[in-house]
């Protein structure tokens, strides 16, 4: 459940856990189920959302009802711009001018006796065949959220502004994919009821795990065939098999002038001056088989 997972938001890496969603992301006083926590804490990440500038809420109320992850406009947009085939985008209103004539128009402009009618939203997307317009409008009837004939919070303040933001997030989440993002707007959602103050992340406690960070440890090094000779007991050692040149003896079976020309001349290979000065050390003192040396002549000339 308290699984914390980073990830990045516009350039920022966030840290985010179901414990920490639930603990200062929820906006309501219902009771929020573990599985709404984990599908507004996935949709955080996989969209590059950040919750604690309020760029998403997750909101419950009602505990007969499932609840709702909703996405700011402000978002909406940055990930629609942020996408590599963005060419632009222009929001709008709709009306019926005091002509009587139904007009597009740009921004939410609207002066007395026109009415009203709906918004609009005209996305550019660059494709292969070059840049699609992508026209999207809504009806006003269908959004304003009413009750007892009149229009409730800010759909009785700012209709044209209340309109135009859901044809904007609708356009912009069809042309460009963003799934499951949703404006309060669409939803009949009261903005006001949404906590806009940024969560202090000073105050999160479990913004990262408590568990202290183990020392990093150092790799292993692999002992050399040689070095692991050096270690052997010393009946292992005069037994073991060594290769050089291409010829495998037995330790013991090769001659002491050998080794001794191996530990005088060998300087470029520690590791086998240091076997040849063990065997020596050895073979000085043990009865030698009378089998040719390993090395023909001289093995190892001197450097001069």
């Amino acid at each position: 459940m308290n699984e914390i997972t980073k990830y990045i938001s516009n350039g920022k890496e966030l840290s985010l856990s179901a414990d920490i969603a639930k603990k200062y992301l929820v906006n309501g006083n219902a009771t929020i189920t573990d599985q709404e926590v984990f599908l507004f804490v996935h949709q955080c990440i996989d969209m590059g959302l950040n919750p604690f500038i309020r760029e998403v809420y997750l909101i419950k109320y009602d505990g007969s009802k499932p609840a709702q992850i909703v996405t700011g406009i402000t978002a909406i947009r940055r990930l629609a711009m942020a996408n590599p085939t963005y060419c632009g985008h222009q929001p709008g209103i709709i009306v019926e001018n005091r002509e009587g004539k139904i007009e597009k128009r740009k921004g939410t402009f609207l002066i007395a006796r026109e009415k009203l009618l709906g918004g609009w939203c005209d996305s550019r997307k660059m494709t292969p065949d070059g840049i699609f317009v992508s026209e999207h409008q809504v009806s006003l009837d269908e959004f304003m959220k009413m009750k007892d004939g009149k229009p409730q919070a800010q759909w009785g303040v700012m209709p044209a502004t209340m309109i135009s933001k859901v044809a904007e997030a609708q356009g912009l989440r069809q042309t460009f994919n963003l799934t499951g993002m949703y404006d309060p707007a669409e939803l009949g959602i009261d903005e006001k009821l949404l906590d806009k103050t940024p969560v202090d992340l000073s105050a999160v406690k479990d913004i990262t795990p408590n568990d202290p960070i183990a020392p990093t440890k150092e790799p292993e090094k692999t002992k050399t065939h040689l070095e692991f000779l050096i270690d052997l007991s010393d009946a292992d050692f005069l037994e073991s098999n060594i290769t050089v040149k291409g010829k495998t003896k037995m330790i013991k079976d090769i001659s002491v002038d050998t080794w001794r020309a191996i530990e005088q001349h060998e300087s470029t290979a520690q590791d086998l001056r240091s076997v040849s000065y063990r065997a020596l050390g050895l073979l000085d003192n043990e009865p030698l088989m009378n089998q040719p040396d390993l090395f023909e002549g001289t093995p190892f000339p001197s450097e001069n």
